[in-house]
């Protein structure tokens, strides 16, 4: 997935949209889905995979998401990401961490 640095001020990154929802639709479906609730666990498991940037690789539950991110509205995806991950809302907008 290609990244949108800036759209203008103050917004956040994104992925591009058509390409986020390509993903978005194959990771929904899947029959098993990841809902991360471990950092730990997750940070491994993304630095282990060999496409390391643009894919979804599970999610975060609403509670995790306000555990880890203080993040007050719905579960998020979770993107890998140059060897790490980031954390989305529907439509491929990243979430500050």
């Amino acid at each position: 997935m290609e990244l949108v640095l800036q759209r203008g001020l103050g917004q956040l990154p994104c992925f591009l949209y058509e390409q986020f929802c390509v993903c978005e639709k194959k990771y929904q479906q899947q029959e098993e889905k990841i809902c991360w609730n471990d950092w730990e666990f997750l940070r491994e498991f993304v630095s282990s995979l060999e496409n390391k940037s643009g894919q979804i690789v599970g999610h975060i539950d609403s509670k995790t998401a306000k555990k880890w991110l203080d993040w007050d509205n719905e579960e998020l995806y979770v993107v890998s990401w140059n060897g790490g991950f980031v954390f989305c809302f529907e439509g491929g907008t990243i979430v500050p961490v």
